[in-house]
């Protein structure tokens, strides 16, 4: 089970030259692949990572469906260096009834449902004192991404870091949503 965070009214993005926040962000394309990957194992060993958010698990990922799906990696920066990683998926099959919906993941998800991974205890690949923060800058950018996205997908989040995306903009409400 995963959660769904969709915003309650129309999605206004502040503009990144007022925010103020320990963790800044930046999005980097698909492309920059190689450039992720050493600060991904950097960032695993120094903050433990579980199966679903190590760089094994991202890349093989990313190797099977990375031509498919576009995606984005989300690279949070504090005072004392890299504070955390992500990875944004745009979904590309995800209906509610008839109706088509523009979905971005918050991790390794978003594939066709006929071809899916299941991910299980998803989690922030973040330093522990700036989870909060990166948790919020990963929304920040995700609006940026597609500003016309209907749902913001958070498959098999664990709930203590389900609830950092839901903090961090009251905006937001949460809704179980069975995942892949």
């Amino acid at each position: 089970m995963g959660y769904a965070l969709i915003k309650q009214r129309p999605m206004v993005v502040a503009p990144r030259a007022r925010l103020s926040s320990p963790v800044r962000a930046a999005v980097l394309p698909a492309h920059q692949k190689s450039v992720v990957a050493p600060l991904w194992q950097q960032l695993e060993r120094e903050f433990r990572a579980g199966l679903v958010n190590s760089w094994d698990w991202v890349e093989t990922w990313l190797n099977h469906y990375g031509d498919l799906v576009p995606h984005w990696f989300v690279v949070g920066m504090s005072a004392d260096g890299p504070a955390g990683l992500a990875l944004i998926t745009r979904g590309l099959c995800h209906k509610r009834g008839p109706i088509a919906l523009r979905t971005l993941h918050i991790g390794t998800a978003g594939e066709p449902h006929t071809d899916t991974v299941r991910v299980e205890h998803n989690r922030l690949l973040a330093e522990p004192h700036h989870r909060a923060a990166f948790a919020a800058a990963i929304l920040r950018e995700a609006t940026q991404i597609d500003r016309r996205c209907d749902l913001i997908m958070l498959d098999a989040f664990v709930p203590e870091d389900a609830d950092l995306f839901l903090a961090a903009d009251p905006s937001f409400v949460a809704f179980p949503e069975p995942c892949h």
